[in-house]
């Protein structure tokens, strides 16, 4: 008996290393930051959105992340928003990004693979007038994510909680608390594959201007994919991927007469 368990502890000592070469290795915590540009047209009931990101990561492979975004959102009624939207994104990285490079393995360079994304969502926003200040809003949106490059599914949940600074009746400052949880809906093998709370801060400079910023903690969690599971089907892994995001935005809000 003693001598089975020792023949297994070897054989596991030998295996050992040939699995840590399958598993992702994220740096202890890293630094990004996020820019974006929206142009926003306020109607009655429809709203257009216009949107250009980028994410700069301090890893050399996930340089020029990028995406843009078109689309709108309807009213239905006052206290919910309907929308939907066409993304087109570049340096986006998936579970079959984590490629053997023979020998060792790595991720795949995917800043020029483009991607078309659908994306359908509901806003509801509620009022609370109880809270110090009086002007708070509370929102929950729920945004469905279909990659029409891979198939993969997924939905986003955001509590959000913003106070509005109003003077003379205009807008001043938002300042909001948010909490993103993206869960895999027919991929990956964790419960959420992403999540980040931040705090965002949006000054109106003007009806027209308004100028953002935003600090977030994120974290990604890699798990096999699909294909890595058919290659190996006695091997798993969870690993976490942290880092600080700061971001800036400038938002144009044009309204119509």
């Amino acid at each position: 008996m003693h001598r089975a368990a020792a023949a297994v502890v070897l054989l596991l000592s030998f295996l050992a290393p040939l699995f840590a070469d399958h598993v992702p290795v994220a740096p202890a915590l890293a630094a990004e930051g996020r820019a974006r540009t929206a142009l926003l047209v306020d109607g009655e009931r429809l709203d257009g959105l216009l949107e250009i990101e980028g994410l700069l990561d301090l890893d050399p492979v996930a340089l020029g992340r990028r995406g843009l975004t078109i689309g709108g959102y309807w009213r239905p009624i006052p206290n919910l928003k309907l929308g939907a939207f066409y993304r087109l994104q570049a340096g986006v990285r998936h579970d079959d990004d984590w490629i053997d490079l023979a020998p060792g393995w790595g991720w795949q360079d995917t800043r020029g693979r483009w991607e078309s994304q659908v994306l359908v969502d509901a806003s509801p926003r509620f009022a609370l007038p109880f809270l110090p200040g009086g002007d708070w809003v509370f929102m929950l949106k729920t945004r469905w994510h279909l990659n029409a490059f891979n198939g993969e599914q997924s939905l986003l949940v955001r509590p959000s909680l913003t106070w509005f600074w109003i003077r003379d009746r205009e807008p001043v400052l938002n300042v909001a608390l948010s909490w993103d949880l993206y869960a895999p809906l027919n991929f990956g093998t964790t419960l959420l594959y992403e999540q980040y709370p931040y705090l965002s801060l949006l000054w109106h400079a003007t009806p027209t201007l308004k100028l953002e910023a935003s600090a977030a903690y994120r974290t990604v969690t890699w798990s096999p994919s699909a294909d890595f599971l058919a290659a190996h089907p006695a091997e798993t892994y969870a690993v976490p991927f942290r880092s600080f995001v700061v971001g800036a935005g400038v938002v144009v809000q044009l309204r119509q007469p």
